[in-house]
C-alpha cells in the first residue's frame, strides 16, 4: 500500500490512488503551457490538498 510521504506537520502513507494523483499533478506541472493549464492545475492541487487535509488531519 502506497508510499510514506513526509509533510512539515506529519508523515503519512498515501494510498496507491493518492500517489497516482500526486504523480499526475507533478508530471502536468512540467508541461504547463497556457494560463488555462495553470488554473486547472491550481484547482486540482487545491482539491488534492483539501482531500489530504480532511483524511489525514494535515493543516493547510
Amino acid at each position: 500500500m502506497g508510499e510514506l510521504v513526509h509533510f512539515p506537520h506529519k508523515s503519512i502513507r498515501l494510498t496507491d490512488e493518492e500517489l497516482a494523483v500526486y504523480w499526475s499533478i507533478k508530471a502536468r506541472l512540467e508541461k504547463v503551457v497556457t494560463v488555462n493549464d495553470i488554473r486547472q492545475l491550481q484547482q486540482d492541487v487545491k482539491a488534492f490538498r483539501k482531500h489530504l487535509s480532511v483524511k489525514y488531519g494535515i493543516p493547510l
